[in-house]
């Protein structure tokens, strides 16, 4: 049986539904206001996600613990306690690195529906707008919104805790 610490970690490890830019070619027609990434176009934005925030882990880890209490109570609850949210945190950052490092097989469960629909393709588009930043606070202030629906769906979808 794992211990509380072990869950909150483990919760924290799964944090983020995943964005990030996927190639494009030009030799596309301009996408609809509501066109849809493919399932492998998901992997791509996801696993891009990962690899650009290695290089602001304890931002992106901050932004996904902030995300994460929002909208699931029980973890809020468990990272009140200051001691559990640094440890939690602590855990958030190494694992940053790791899944920069393990992107797409990470990716191949975050881009599944059960993650939330598809991201609009016109966040691939915003997405490198955040990317472009230099500074990693305004990167996280720039994804939040993109990000941000892919855990308001797990939670009205039931994420297991």
């Amino acid at each position: 049986m794992m211990s509380r610490m072990n869950v909150v970690i483990s919760l924290v490890l799964g944090l983020v539904g995943c964005g990030g830019a996927s190639p494009r070619t030009d030799d596309k027609p301009p996408p609809s206001a509501n066109a849809r990434l493919t399932q492998t176009e998901m992997v791509g934005l996801c696993v891009t996600l990962h690899e650009k925030a290695a290089a602001c882990p304890a931002e992106f880890t901050d932004l996904n613990i902030d995300l994460r209490a929002k909208y699931v109570p029980e973890f809020a609850r468990m990272i009140a306690d200051p001691e559990t949210r640094a440890k939690v945190r602590a855990a958030g950052i190494a694992e940053t690195g790791a899944d920069a490092a393990n992107a797409r097989e990470r990716c191949e469960e975050f881009a599944q529906p059960a993650w939330g629909e598809p991201q609009p393709r016109a966040d691939l588009a915003r997405l490198d707008t955040c990317y472009a930043l230099a500074d990693c606070a305004a990167k996280m202030t720039c994804l939040r919104p993109i990000i941000e629906p892919r855990f308001a769906y797990r939670a009205s979808h039931g994420e297991p805790h």
